[in-house]
């Protein structure tokens, strides 16, 4: 048993301290600025795309981030022991050749294939951490559900203090009938972790609750350019981007957890829904995902919670031909910016 599985065993009887491991210690420049690139759905198989390594390479040499994290589906279901690490090893690669620091957390792809032959999300997180040497921000919190749920701190560069937190959880794979999600003992961490501090949160699967709260229009299934939903309670109907609520695009239906797991109590945290939690602490900046490759939208809702998607960076699945990934420019009063990269405007810019 690994010391790392020991310390998951005892924290969650009791017997130890829930802690994540000491990350890296992240802080503001001396501009007050923070830059984070998030970057998901890579899912490559152990014949990695050279394309999509050469995209990773030319927005971090151009944008320069201080941390990357990536949000799941890291592999396209290659999580065959000796094929996993052929996978990841051209990402990984390109982010200690720039030396560039990265942080994991999972989708559902990663860990669909179970048996001696396979790695679980542990072993996967382990070796991540071994590929990426110095450079892996080892984030995760031993008792929390899930493999890379936890948080990393962004420091004043002047006295030291948090002024800013990046959580980054796992939102498991699936349940019976759909997708999983945050489990409730990651809300209750969350409540008790994050304070008065603004956040960013970054997780797979996105939340349910975008059919819900104004983001998305209910529209007669005929309307052009309209997503029809084909499951859960919003089966049947067909949606629009609210246009002056967001930007960016609508082009798929969100595939959310499962809504009937999402309620339930093993999903939620006194009642309270992931959702339900960022409305009740209220240090929320913004939250994005991954899991639907061709979203790309990011706006806030009636209820003031903002919800964005970032585009695949893989070439194994859909993305109709064009990686994409997300840069955010984080500023020590709590603010923040950011805007999709993809790989046809590192092309554009290199003809200018």
């Amino acid at each position: 048993m690994t010391l790392r599985f020991t310390a998951r065993v005892l924290a969650a009887i009791g017997l130890m301290p829930v802690f994540a491991q000491t990350p890296t210690d992240f802080r503001f420049g001396p501009d007050g600025v923070f830059t984070l690139m998030q970057v998901t759905d890579i899912q490559d198989d152990d014949t990695p795309k050279p394309r999509v390594a050469a995209f990773l390479d030319g927005a971090v040499k151009r944008h320069k981030p201080d941390l990357i994290v990536i949000t799941g589906d890291n592999t396209y279901g290659c999580s065959r022991k000796g094929a996993f690490e052929k996978s990841v090893s051209a990402f990984v690669e390109v982010f200690k050749t720039n030396k560039t620091f990265f942080a994991v957390t999972f989708g559902n792809h990663d860990s669909e294939k179970k048996g001696n032959e396979y790695y679980t999300r542990d072993e996967q997180y382990a070796l991540y951490k071994k590929m990426g040497g110095g450079f892996f921000a080892d984030h995760d919190v031993p008792g929390l559900s899930g493999t890379g749920s936890g948080v990393i701190p962004l420091r004043s560069a002047a006295d030291g203090r948090v002024r800013f937190n990046i959580f980054l959880m796992d939102s498991g794979d699936y349940v019976k009938g759909g997708f999983d999600g945050v489990r409730g003992d990651q809300i209750k961490w969350y409540e008790e972790t994050g304070g008065n501090v603004p956040c960013l949160w970054f997780q797979h699967i996105i939340v349910p609750d975008i059919y819900e709260t104004g983001l998305l229009i209910p529209v007669a299934t005929n309307t052009p350019k309209c997503v029809i939903r084909t499951k859960g309670p919003w089966a049947g109907r067909g949606f629009l981007l609210d246009q002056g609520r967001a930007a960016g695009f609508l082009t798929e239906q969100p595939g959310p957890t499962l809504h009937t797991a999402y309620t339930n109590a093993l999903h939620t945290h006194e009642g309270r829904t992931l959702y339900g939690s960022w409305r009740k602490t209220g240090n929320l900046k913004g939250a994005y995902f991954g899991h639907d490759h061709n979203n790309t939208f990011d706006g806030t809702d009636t209820n003031g919670i903002r919800l964005g998607y970032t585009p695949a960076a893989t070439l194994q699945a859909y993305n109709r031909n064009n990686p994409g990934l997300r840069v955010f420019r984080i500023k020590e009063n709590g603010t923040y910016t950011t805007r999709i990269i993809k790989e046809s405007d590192l092309k554009r810019r290199e003809r200018e």
